[in-house]
């Protein structure tokens, strides 16, 4: 796979926020949230001011191409780095796998993804392992085969690209992203995330009117109900952290809506990989 980056770290967003995990960061995206270091930030898209940039697209922008071996490799390695055997929680289960770019939904992704997914069930094929998955919910994945573990499908009884995972962190982008409205929002990807059966939507606030937004864009036109959405503050620093999530709370309070700060935020600020 093209990977950006390996890290063990907390889970710093959305329903298993404060969950020990290990980040797999693929390379490249369909999207560029707020534009490089965040030249669109105060432009106008769609009538609505572009707020907020993606924070890890210095690290996704870049990767090397690694082989699964190479790639189990790098998880031994955290073992003594770490000083806990993280390998070994990954397979209990006690330490999550969060596939997260870029974009791991892009062809090349998914399918390297579901490589290493079948050579880790092959080594381990009684492991309770969690996958995680972050996408932007902008690619509707095909039927796949994968045959191994827990994890299997046939072509008599296809298996989607998400069936493979037990969480799925959809962040679908409002107008607030800088994205054209055509480019975020692929109905069919929409309902693939929302017919899984650990779906979930995290969305990216700064303002009241954005509820609205993700009202009349998502939830109703998708069928998706108020338990699975999760509100995020749109913000990259500590120092305006706390302020964004009073507001994000008292919009949760309002509107009966799940709200989750941005832990590693808190934790570390912009520091990444950690």
């Amino acid at each position: 796979m093209k990977l950006s980056e390996a890290f063990y770290s907390i889970q710093g967003e959305g329903s298993t926020c404060g969950v020990p995990s290990v980040f797999i960061r693929v390379a490249d995206c369909n999207l560029l949230c707020g534009g490089p270091k965040g030249c669109l930030i105060g432009k106008s898209i769609e009538g609505k001011s572009c707020s907020w940039w993606c924070d890890s697209w210095v690290v996704w922008k870049q990767g090397v191409e690694i082989a699964n071996e190479q790639m189990l490799e790098k998880l031994q390695s955290l073992n003594i780095k770490e000083e806990v055997d993280v390998v070994q929680g990954l397979i209990d289960g006690t330490i999550h796998f969060v596939w997260t770019g870029g974009e791991p939904t892009l062809e090349k992704n998914r399918k390297d993804i579901e490589s290493f997914m079948n050579f880790w069930d092959t080594l381990y094929p009684d492991n309770s392992s969690f996958h995680e998955i972050e996408t932007n919910g902008t690619i509707c994945c095909p039927a796949i085969q994968h045959n191994v573990g827990k994890r299997t499908g046939s072509f008599e009884m296809p298996l989607y690209f998400y069936g493979l995972f037990d969480q799925i962190n959809c962040s679908p982008k409002l107008a607030n992203s800088g994205m054209k409205k055509v480019v975020r929002i692929v109905p069919e990807a929409i309902k693939q995330v929302n017919e899984h059966k650990n779906g979930w939507f995290k969305f990216v606030i700064n303002y009241e009117e954005d509820i609205q937004e993700i009202r009349e864009t998502y939830l109703k036109p998708f069928g998706i109900e108020a338990k699975k959405v999760i509100l995020m503050p749109g913000v990259d620093n500590a120092k305006d952290l706390p302020e964004v999530t009073r507001f994000l709370y008292e919009m949760c309070k309002k509107y009966g809506y799940r709200g989750v700060t941005r832990g590693h935020i808190l934790a570390w600020n912009k520091t990444v990989g950690v």
